[in-house]
């Protein structure tokens, strides 16, 4: 497979992710509204949420491989981006509220605060070679300038602030 087409896979798989918590969000009777691709590139929002009135901007993370060459996905840790591959800051420093973090089983809630406050406390300032090493470490892929991290979906857990359980699978 090409980069292109590898590329082309993650934003299907991306639209995907999206479109499985938006189904859950108008279950639960939210008003749901898709960000322009310039607010979701740059601002990092993906959708705004509407619940009682007040609006909740949210990116949204889906199951990943830890290795894109690993056979499958899992849900036991997610990426965090500090740096995005322009040195800028990454998603995490967007202008999001909160983020929707997928499980085989529900979302994660967590609020942009949080997230920070847990990545300050417990991320290393130290850099590995590899990325199943990122654990609470930092890691900058080979030839890109992104500095990214691994977090353990338990400590997704501890911080969030609401966990949505599937009802579509």
């Amino acid at each position: 497979m090409s980069a292109a087409d590898t590329y082309k896979d993650d934003f299907k798989k991306g639209f995907e992710t999206e479109d499985r918590f938006i189904d859950e969000c108008k279950k639960m009777g939210l008003e749901c509204r898709k960000t322009s691709k310039q607010v979701d590139m740059k601002d990092h929002v993906d959708w705004i949420i509407t619940k009682k009135g007040r609006e909740y901007k949210i990116d949204i993370k889906g199951i990943k491989k830890i290795n894109r060459y690993d056979a499958a996905e899992q849900e036991d840790y997610h990426y965090v981006e500090l740096k995005n591959v322009q040195s800028k800051d990454g998603w995490l420093y967007g202008k999001s509220d909160m983020f929707a973090f997928e499980t085989f089983n529900s979302w994660i809630i967590v609020t942009k605060k949080n997230l920070q406050k847990f990545i300050e406390e417990n991320i290393v300032d130290e850099f590995v070679d590899k990325a199943s090493l990122a654990i609470n470490k930092k890691y900058t892929r080979k030839g890109r300038k992104d500095v990214i991290t691994l977090v353990k979906t338990l400590d997704l857990v501890y911080v969030s602030s609401k966990i949505i359980r599937k009802t579509i699978r």
